[in-house]
Order: structure tokens, then C-alpha cells, then sequence
């Protein structure tokens, strides 16, 4: 079993969040922590905007009703790519061998075809560079269809992601218990029969009691850290959705550098920003800035996006705050 530890962000800000704000930020208290599970249930949302779920209201998370859709449409998405650069590498394939002499004839220097024979080959060896490079993209975009198609991270844009997290707790949580049982097993006076006892075979009782390459026998401590820290990070996962489908999503903030607005059928926080001409310094400091609050620029949206959370919504406070500081 593998626990998903949340981080990327793609285009669209379809992965969870990478960035929390700094401290000092607006809406962000100094020094606060969003690590831990039992900060989450005052530290979501500051008060302006913490706003408890009514009968009218719709709450703030419920994921996105075309989850399975979006995630199914990537994978298609990338494997008719992946057919499309296969099928142009076969193409430049077959025009390596034109215009160039059947019978390999060389170069014949300073004969009249000398200059098409040579462009002929500089063309082949363009052709053969090209079509190694579009298989090589081919097998990537296909080595993606395959991941995205057999993805098992849990998505907070899926309406089932936080059954989907607690079943994901308690398997590895089970996995501890079980390792914990393995080594007081192993440091038993009678190892082999109390994990015969356990339900392993022989084989796997010998791997465990002749130990790893440090002599390290059993379940080794590391393997307790890394799994308990996982166990962290999706029981703060956890208490931040379940906080989100009790609050109502906040209200629009509007700003003199732009508006910022929690979408709830997007599952997205939205900053738009007035039209107005920019250089290109400009729009790359922007565009730097945005990037460092967690935010990408969505081309099909004209504005940028990140994935709807209680930090996002600080991140983009503090993003607001300091856009309308740039001169």
C-alpha cells in the first residue's frame, strides 16, 4: 500500500497545493502552522471569511461532478497524442531512403549531382533525428496515458475523496499495527513459530529474521517514520475537506489588483485581474509571483487558478495584496 503525498500542480491546478503562504501574509496569522490536523479547524479560513454552512448555502468543497470524466478524457487525451507521434515517426522513417542512390553509390566529388546528393543526405539524417525524437515523445506521452490511467492518488477534485482517505488511513494504519506485531515477533524467544503464527510462509520468516544488508531485522524503524508521516499528511488532508463541506465557500474579495473567487463547481479559486497593457518584464514578474503563491495561468479561463483550499485562500489574499504593491 502507498500513500499519496499531495504536491504537483499542473496547468489547470488540478494537484494539491505546494505552497503555504508566508507568514505575516494577509489572512495569514505569523507563525501558523498548517501541518497539523488539529490546526485546520481555526486556521481555515480566516474570520472575515469563515462562515458556517446554511440551508441555502452550498459548502465550499464537494468536488467536481466531472472528476471521473476529466481524469478519463486525459488518458485519451494523451494516448491519441502518443498514436499521432508514432504514426509521424513512421512517416519521417520512410523518407529516409529518398532521393538517395539504390545502390549506395558514394559521393562522386565534384560531378554535377555532388550538391543533391549531399542535401539528399543531409534531408535522411534530419528525417532518421526526427523520427527517433517523435518515438522517443511517442513512448513518453504513452508512458503518461498509462499513469494517468492506473492513477490511484486521491484527488481532492473527487466527490468521494474523503471516504477515499479514510479508507487510505486506516489500511496503512493496519499496515503499522501488523509491523508492530512482525517485530515483537522477531525479538520473541520463539521467532520462527510466532510468525508461522502471523500467517507468513517460510521464506518470508527467513527474509525477516536474516535481516537487510545493515542487519536490521524485522520491520526497520524507517519504514515506521516514513509510513506515520504519511499517515500525517492524509489525516491533515482529512480534517482540511471535512472542514471545507461544513464552511460556506467564501465571498468574492475584490481588490484594486484584482478579484479573487472561490469556485465551487470547479472546485478552483479564481483571481482575475484588470486588462491592461503590459510589458513583458511585467507580465513575467506577475507571472513569477502568481506561480510562487501556488496559481497558474489558465489560457481557456484569462485568469489564474488554483485548486480550492483553505491555504490557497490565504495564498491568494496575500497574492492580491502584493500585486496591487507592484508598481
Amino acid at each position: 500500500m502507498r500513500a499519496v503525498e499531495h504536491g504537483r500542480l499542473g496547468r489547470s491546478g488540478a494537484e494539491v497545493d505546494k505552497r503555504s503562504p508566508r507568514a505575516g501574509d494577509v489572512g495569514h496569522p505569523a507563525g501558523a502552522d498548517f501541518r497539523h490536523a488539529d490546526d485546520i479547524a481555526h486556521l481555515s479560513l480566516a474570520p472575515a471569511d469563515r462562515k458556517h454552512l446554511g440551508p441555502s448555502h452550498a459548502p465550499s468543497w464537494t468536488g467536481r461532478e466531472d472528476f471521473k470524466e476529466r481524469r478519463e478524457s486525459r488518458a485519451a487525451r494523451l494516448e491519441a497524442a502518443a498514436s499521432r507521434r508514432s504514426g509521424e515517426a513512421r512517416d519521417r522513417f520512410e523518407l529516409v531512403g529518398r532521393g538517395l542512390p539504390d545502390d549506395g553509390q558514394p559521393i562522386l566529388v565534384g560531378h554535377h549531382s555532388e550538391g543533391r546528393h549531399r542535401r539528399a543526405l543531409e534531408r535522411s539524417d534530419m528525417n532518421m533525428r526526427k523520427s527517433v525524437e517523435l518515438q522517443a515523445q511517442a513512448a513518453e506521452l504513452s508512458r503518461r496515458a498509462a499513469a494517468a490511467e492506473n492513477n490511484s492518488a486521491i484527488s481532492s477534485d473527487d466527490p468521494e475523496a474523503i471516504a477515499k482517505l479514510e479508507g487510505r488511513i486506516a489500511d496503512l494504519e493496519a499496515e503499522v499495527v501488523q509491523w508492530k506485531d512482525i517485530n515483537k515477533a522477531v525479538r520473541s524467544k520463539t521467532p520462527e513459530a510466532r510468525l508461522n503464527a502471523l500467517g507468513f510462509s517460510e521464506e518470508a520468516v527467513m527474509r525477516l529474521l536474516k535481516g537487510d544488508s545493515l542487519g536490521r531485522k524485522g520491520v526497520p524503524d524507517y519504514k515506521f517514520k516514513n509510513q506515520n508521516g504519511n499517515i500525517r499528511r492524509l489525516k491533515t488532508r482529512l480534517a482540511e475537506l471535512r472542514a471545507a463541506a461544513a464552511l460556506k465557500a467564501p465571498d468574492r474579495v475584490e481588490t484594486a489588483g484584482g478579484s479573487m473567487t472561490w469556485d465551487t463547481e470547479s472546485n478552483r479559486i479564481i483571481i482575475r485581474m484588470p486588462a491592461k497593457a503590459l510589458t513583458r518584464e511585467e507580465k513575467t514578474r506577475r507571472s513569477s509571483l502568481m506561480r510562487s503563491y501556488g496559481f497558474v495561468w489558465a489560457p481557456t479561463m484569462g485568469s489564474y487558478v488554483r485548486q480550492a483550499s483553505a491555504t490557497g485562500w490565504h495564498a491568494g489574499r496575500a497574492a492580491l495584496k502584493e500585486i496591487t504593491e507592484l508598481p
